[in-house]
């Protein structure tokens, strides 16, 4: 990814960000501290991209301001707190599963936490999200209710929980947007799930799916609105076990291709990876990085956000979408009042939003 252009979205503290990130990323020796950097600004943007943990895992502590240390340390401790009681529900949770024999694995920040990240305090978190097979619901609702716990929430395709403070979304089609439900069997993914080391209701998905998974959520769900979303797939994508040739047939027969491998170039562009070479299907399947469209991804994590940027997304979106219907799901989502309301909203600014180091839930 271009200096320049990240420079340019967001100054030296956004680029000494994307360093830090990805020397945590690499395992490589951390950046040096830029001249003249407004740490002020440089804690928004950390904090707006859940990346506090990283950093201070990151850069020594002694070239950070003392004051911002002491912050984030404090908060780190909720965060740890917070950690420790959603495990111990996802276990007691997993465990009435077991019991009822509903295969699940864990996705996202709890499975990843235990997985890639050395510490699981370095994933921020707030809710837990298990994965079942498309016909648990009426087994799962009453394993579930046997052990006292019932559904809060029912939606089109999840059952959200909440034990003791803490939201677990069980969720039995893996992309809640009708344009993709039906792109794959998600089932399968539970065939080859791994169980975590010395929990045996816990799993999550091998690392080839794992890696699926987190690109296709992150664009579909969130539009890569987070730059921790962009450090959970590089650490994923650098695991030795994905099994590229796997990946590569999974997104084509699925009709994702485009889309996947756009956000891996997008990732493996702004840490520099160097991923390609892994991956005999990358130089056939992926098209270059547009730096317009890698700009238009990139600037809402620098508070440096537009309409043009906007619409240039909304373009993306429709472009990577591989079939005439899913094109027009996407055309008529453009209109509806959720999308309106966000190309209308002021852009200037760093985006801020709840994080679990700042407001767990039951807190």
């Amino acid at each position: 990814m271009s200096t320049r252009l990240v420079q340019e979205l967001g100054g030296p503290e956004s680029e000494f960000l994307i360093l830090a990130a990805a020397s945590f990323a690499t395992r490589s020796s951390p950046p040096a501290v830029p001249p003249g950097l407004d740490w002020q600004r440089f804690e928004r943007l950390a904090s707006s991209n859940l990346l506090m943990p990283v950093v201070l895992r990151t850069i020594p502590r002694v070239l950070l301001p003392a004051s911002m240390v002491e912050r984030w340390q404090a908060l780190l401790i909720g965060s740890e707190l917070h950690y420790q009681r959603a495990k111990r529900a996802a276990i007691q949770v997993c465990a009435a599963l077991v019991g009822a024999e509903i295969p699940s694995a864990l996705l996202r920040g709890m499975a990843l936490a235990e997985w890639v990240y050395p510490e699981p305090v370095l994933r921020p978190m707030v809710d837990v999200d298990i994965l079942v097979p498309r016909n648990a619901p009426p087994g799962l609702t009453a394993a579930l209710a046997g052990c006292g716990y019932k559904p809060v929430l029912r939606l089109r395709s999840q059952l959200v929980y909440l034990v003791d403070g803490i939201v677990l979304e069980l969720h039995w089609r893996f992309l809640t947007p009708k344009r993709y439900q039906a792109v794959a069997d998600w089932d399968k993914w539970l065939d080859s799930r791994v169980q975590l080391p010395g929990q045996p209701a816990l799993f999550h998905l091998a690392a080839s799916d794992e890696l699926i998974a987190l690109a296709l959520h992150g664009f579909i769900h969130h539009e890569l609105d987070s730059l921790l979303q962009y450090l959970d797939i590089a650490l994923v994508a650098q695991d030795p076990s994905v099994d590229w040739e796997y990946v590569a047939r999974w997104c084509r027969e699925a009709g994702v291709s485009r889309l996947f491998w756009f956000v891996l170039t997008l990732v493996d562009s702004v840490f520099r990876l160097g991923l390609r070479p892994r991956c005999p299907a990358w130089e056939a399947e992926a098209q270059p990085l547009d730096p317009a469209t890698a700009d238009a991804y990139l600037a809402p994590l620098f508070g440096a956000d537009s309409r043009w940027h906007f619409l240039r997304r909304k373009r993306q979106q429709l472009a990577l979408a591989s079939t005439f219907k899913r094109k027009l799901l996407q055309a008529i989502r453009f209109i509806s009042v959720g999308e309106l309301r966000q190309f209308c909203q002021p852009r200037t600014g760093i985006a801020t939003r709840p994080t679990p180091m700042k407001n767990p839930p039951g807190s």
